[in-house]
């Protein structure tokens, strides 16, 4: 992590022998490797991850000596991330679960189809907003819990903590954003408690 945000870096055995004893905690490294967007399956996920080919520990000296060389980094390329839905087999609506998503075919690489036939819906991912006025109330986070167990998918879900909206906390689990669950968020904890964007 940095002063922007967090990535997951992975670590293959054969490199964390070599580096393993350094990597503590508030140690400043530079790592340099190929990113990925896959799961363990191979499926396209929006979390980027690097894996590793080389880490260097960033001494306290190099840190000090630093010197801009006044370039900056070029733009990467592509654009969001998408997925695709499939509509179930059978009424041809998307229904409670949000049908299965898979991964969109890469910018260039043209169309794609479902099994099914049907051309599939291409989407840009939204994330889910929960506000949490009382984050003590066990209930109502239990029940939140509990209908988004029931909606599995690909948006990040968010919960916004207090009346003040101070705090964030990404979720470690993502839903499928759809109409179905963001009506049961909003029985549960309120209109103007729950934004899909």
């Amino acid at each position: 992590e940095d002063k922007t945000g967090e990535a997951e870096v992975i670590v293959f055995p054969n490199l964390y022998e070599q580096v393993g004893a350094k990597l503590v905690q508030d140690a400043v490294i530079r790592a340099s490797g190929k990113v990925s967007a896959r799961d363990r399956d191979g499926n396209l996920t929006s979390d980027v991850k690097l894996i590793a080919d080389e880490i260097q520990i960033v001494d306290d000296d190099e840190l000090r000596t630093y010197e801009s060389n006044g370039q900056k980094m070029a733009k990467p390329k592509g654009g969001p991330v998408k997925a695709t839905r499939t509509p179930r087999k059978g009424n041809g609506s998307f229904g409670a679960g949000g049908g299965n998503r898979t991964p969109a075919a890469g910018p260039g690489t043209g169309s794609t189809s479902s099994s099914s036939g049907i051309a599939p819906v291409v989407e840009t991912l939204k994330k889910v907003f929960v506000h949490i006025k009382n984050p003590d109330d066990q209930n109502s986070l239990v029940l939140l819990k509990k209908a988004c167990s029931n909606f599995p998918g690909l948006s990040d879900m968010v919960l916004v903590l207090g009346e003040d909206k101070q705090s964030a906390i990404k979720m470690p689990f993502r839903v499928d954003g759809s109409d179905e669950l963001i009506g049961n968020l909003v029985k549960i904890l309120g209109e103007d408690a729950v934004v899909l964007k």
